[in-house]
């Protein structure tokens, strides 16, 4: 039994120990990952950068824009099972590219955290974002399911970090791959507790809601983002792959040309 007991505690501790170390060398980033040639810093073009929401992977969810994306140089930012910082994300985005690129990024869900920090970025002066059922804080939850989070999410995100190792095994059906306990459990905690700057949103071009949003407060959203151009789909939350069209005609909405 004692050796049970030990062998657990060093299973905990040592995952914790790695979190630590992984959070502050900035291992908790999602993983930029170009799917074409190898991307140039030295290019002065658009570079496009795909965040997804909680339970998918970018890939898959923005399938619906593939057909914007021709002959453009475009990364997702993939989810790693070891966890996710959304502030780290942003951080390896401004390095990733050179201070000639027009970058424009597209989020969804949670993935709307990295475009926040992205906002305020001063390394980013030619900087596009188009957020999709943005979910920037826990104020944009409706408020049922908000106390609800507030609550399970820290609790969660302990008892992942109890059973240690065995957190970062992708187990969990998620769209367009598996997710990990705490990768998870990273993103109930960054919906809950992660306070990223959205008072100004400068750069932020265009907001697609859901009129069926079953998660977040659209009342909220149109208050935080009333400067920007928004633009509603009857969808449900985040449903980029089953209403695809949908989507795709929210998003050349809002790349519309202004009447002059």
């Amino acid at each position: 039994m004692r050796i049970f007991i030990a062998a657990l505690m060093i299973n905990a501790l040592s995952f914790m120990v790695m979190r630590v170390y992984w959070r502050l060398t900035g291992k908790l980033s999602a993983e930029i990952v170009f799917p074409r040639q190898k991307f140039r810093t030295e290019d002065e073009g658009e570079v496009i950068f795909l965040s997804a929401g909680n339970l998918a992977q970018p890939r898959k969810a923005f399938e619906f824009l593939y057909s914007k994306l021709k002959r453009k140089q475009y990364a997702f930012l993939e989810f790693k099972m070891i966890g996710w910082s959304a502030r780290e994300t942003a951080k390896a985005i401004a390095k990733a590219v050179w201070p000639g690129n027009r970058v424009t990024m597209y989020a969804i869900s949670v993935g709307d955290h990295v475009a926040r920090y992205l906002d305020e970025s001063p390394a980013l002066t030619q900087l596009q974002i188009y957020t999709i059922n943005p979910c920037p804080c826990r104020r944009a939850v409706r408020k049922e399911l908000r106390i609800l989070l507030t609550v399970a999410a820290p609790i969660f995100w302990a008892l992942c970090h109890m059973i240690g190792w065995l957190s970062v095994i992708p187990f969990i059906p998620a769209t367009g791959g598996k997710y990990s306990l705490i990768l998870l459990a990273d993103q109930y905690i960054t919906i809950a507790f992660d306070e990223p700057p959205i008072i100004y949103a400068p750069h932020t071009q265009g907001v697609i809601l859901s009129t069926a949003d079953e998660l977040l407060d659209n009342d909220y959203l149109e208050q935080v983002f009333v400067d920007q151009k928004i633009t509603r789909v009857p969808t449900h939350h985040g449903d980029t792959v089953g209403m695809a069209f949908e989507y795709l005609r929210g998003v050349e909405k809002l790349l519309e040309l202004p009447e002059e």
